[in-house]
This record gives structure tokens, sequence and C-alpha cells, in this order.
């Protein structure tokens, strides 16, 4: 479900189907510590 969110998170903010597939990615497999390294790099 996290996953499912960064991902379509990271579309809405505008950035590239390639970087939000790298989250979706980074969420599926390090589900705790992707997001939450995904929320702090997605204030940039």
């Amino acid at each position: 479900m996290t996953s499912v969110w960064s991902y379509r998170d990271a579309l809405r903010n505008g950035n590239s189907k390639e970087y939000a597939i790298i989250v979706l990615i980074g969420t599926l497999f390090f589900p705790i510590i992707g997001l939450i390294v995904y929320l702090v790099i997605r204030n940039d």
C-alpha cells in the first residue's frame, strides 16, 4: 500500500515516470526505510 501511494505521489509532484518507478521498487523491497527516505527527499 505504501508503495502505490509513493508511486502516485511522485507522479503527482511532477517527477518523471522513471523516478516514480525507482521509488516504487525502493518501497516494495524496503517498505519502512524506503518510505522514510522518500518522505525526506520528496520535499527537496
